[in-house]
């Protein structure tokens, strides 16, 4: 397996020296809501290629040589695709869905270097694929993904396998979990480590309140990407621990591109706000106005 699929899961998202990484979610999953799910493969009703002309203002990512690069780099490398999408999306805050390669051991990662300056997140995203064909993004369903070429209409391909029907009313972290039992229930692969079973579930500070999921006929990837765009802030990757996209080799996983920060005080309170140390850093000052 290449370093960076070792490694990637532990390596920390913040974009700049001093930004936290949030620890367990507060009180909030106890509060009642409802999110409600419809099968429906219609997307949320923004319009379509709204993320992608998203404006970035400045945007570094040297996943060639970090070491000599500025802050908001990995902390191991070669850095690819999968960790340049994910800083990217950090650091929009655009809900980018990844899916990666499966390991080869005849391919190694493909280093993304981008410096670009007063862009979107299509012409950062046109500069990474430019870099690796081997992928290619679009936008659907209220979300940015990206995916192996091709990726969307290959049968054997876990993300593409029918559920018949996914019926939930759970809190966040339950649904996920259960979603990855459904998934190995109907794929035929039901032992319960290894593969999609595997994988935490939680989040730093997950949707509150209940999600209500009705879905019938669909692909675990619109599951995926559905219920994602629903609740906000979301965004999925999906990977594989071995040479095939099968089920028995897939995990999936969440995450929330906008991150929630911990205060430093006892009882932690959780915000959106950046840490000052973020807020005085050039890499996040607000665009000039045009």
């Amino acid at each position: 397996m290449p370093k960076e699929s070792k490694t990637k899961l532990a390596i920390a998202t913040a974009l700049c020296a001093g930004c936290l990484i949030c620890g367990l979610s507060d009180s909030w999953a106890n509060r009642v809501g409802m999110i409600v799910l419809a099968a429906g493969r219609d997307g949320p009703s923004a319009g379509e290629g709204d993320l992608l002309r998203r404006r970035v203002c400045e945007f570094a990512f040297h996943g060639r040589d970090f070491h000599k690069g500025i802050e908001h780099q990995p902390s191991a490398g070669p850095a690819g695709m999968f960790l340049a999408v994910r800083h990217l999306a950090r650091h929009a805050e655009a809900p980018i869905c990844f899916e990666e390669l499966p390991p080869s051991p005849n391919e190694a990662v493909v280093p993304i270097e981008v410096n670009a300056e007063d862009v979107t997140v299509r012409d950062v995203l046109d500069q990474m694929v430019l870099q690796d064909p081997r992928y290619e993004y679009r936008e659907r369903l209220g979300l940015i993904e990206v995916l192996p070429r091709g990726a969307d209409r290959d049968p054997s391909d876990c993300l593409n396998l029918v559920i018949p029907s996914f019926k939930e009313r759970s809190e966040w972290s339950e649904v996920i979990w259960d979603l990855r039992v459904r998934v190995a229930a109907v794929s035929g692969y039901t032992k319960l480590t290894g593969g999609v079973i595997i994988g935490a579930s939680g989040l730093p500070h997950p949707p509150p309140g209940l999600i209500e999921a009705n879905f019938e006929n669909q692909t675990v990837r619109d599951i995926l990407t559905l219920l994602c765009a629903k609740v906000g802030n979301m965004a999925w990757t999906a990977d594989f621990n071995g040479p095939s996209v099968a089920c028995q080799n897939m995990t999936f996983h969440a995450y929330q591109p906008k991150m929630w920060y911990p205060s430093d005080t006892v009882p932690l309170i959780y915000s959106q706000e950046r840490p000052k140390e973020c807020a005085q850093c050039h890499y996040h000052e607000p665009c000039p106005t045009k």
